[in-house]
């Protein structure tokens, strides 16, 4: 988990929201195509690089991910518990 101590901190921790946000416009957009008419294998395997790239940088921060694929609302979210992923909505922090 980051401990912000310093700015240096602050900023590794926005850095790492930032790229959280990239990754769910990225995602949001497959959510679209998969809403509209399915995704191909490699619309699919990107999918799943950036989730797991998306897990990744939550896990820097101590936390975990969970990708929410109706694209009518947010896409990731940042949970403190990885058994609350069911309970996203309340438990969860949207990245938007």
């Amino acid at each position: 988990m980051v401990k912000i101590d310093t700015l240096r901190d602050l900023k590794y921790a926005v850095d790492i929201i930032d790229e959280l946000k990239k990754i769910g416009n990225s995602l949001c957009k497959l959510d679209v195509a998969d809403c509209n008419c399915g995704l191909t294998p490699r619309q699919e395997k990107r999918r799943e690089n950036l989730e797991c790239k998306a897990k990744k940088l939550a896990a820097k921060l101590g936390l975990y991910i969970y990708h929410q694929p109706d694209p009518r609302g947010a896409t990731l979210y940042l949970l403190e518990n990885e058994n609350k992923a069911d309970n996203y909505y309340f438990e969860g922090y949207p990245i938007i």
